[in-house]
């Protein structure tokens, strides 16, 4: 699938779906059951017909850190949480 496909849909769910903002097993789930559309998940994700969890997952990675409106109620306390640890990592380091 075309990235700007997977960027548009990913947007989409990401409005529309406030819970898989912080859940990407919701959003990928929903993904799948919107637009990659099949009766046999298991055997669809098996033959490579799904788009890849990680090309949805990254999609939302990049929208959240460019859109503030699709960001999850977790999303600062996970980059809050990041930031301080490479602080630490820097002070250690040096």
């Amino acid at each position: 699938m075309i990235t700007s496909e997977i960027k548009q849909n990913v947007r989409m769910l990401l409005e529309r779906y406030p819970e898989t903002r912080d859940c990407d097993l919701k959003l990928t789930a929903r993904y799948w059951a919107k637009f990659d559309t099949c009766s046999d998940y298991i055997s669809q994700l098996y033959n490579g017909h799904l788009t890849h969890f990680e090309s949805i997952r990254r999609m939302r990675q990049r929208l959240q850190e460019q859109n503030e409106d699709l960001r999850g109620v977790r999303y600062k306390t996970r980059k809050h949480k990041l930031e301080k640890e490479v602080r630490e990592q820097i002070k250690t380091d040096f």
